[in-house]
């Protein structure tokens, strides 16, 4: 495995769910997919989370930077300690 750069790739959502029974700091709900991408030939699949929960298999989607992924004063570790900016998937 190594790390791969999606800023400027689109995606697709293979399957998508919304889960309710979030850990501390996680939004809830939270939107989650399955995103397949198509990288020179080669197909990587990415679970993450979702901008909004209006989307549908097969729906395009584009990976934005979000400020925060969780809430920083929810979890037991120092929030200076901790990297609260991610991404989510955006449907376009």
């Amino acid at each position: 495995m190594e790390p791969v750069d999606l800023s400027d790739e689109v995606g697709e959502i293979v399957t998508w769910t919304v889960s309710y029974a979030t850990p501390p700091g996680v939004r809830e709900p939270n939107p989650l997919a399955i995103v397949e991408f198509d990288l020179d030939g080669e197909t990587v699949r990415v679970l993450g989370g979702l901008t909004d929960d209006e989307v549908a298999t097969g729906q395009s989607v584009v990976a934005v930077e979000v400020d925060e992924t969780r809430d920083p004063e929810a979890g037991i570790r120092h929030p200076a300690s901790q990297s609260w900016d991610g991404y989510r998937f955006k449907p376009i």
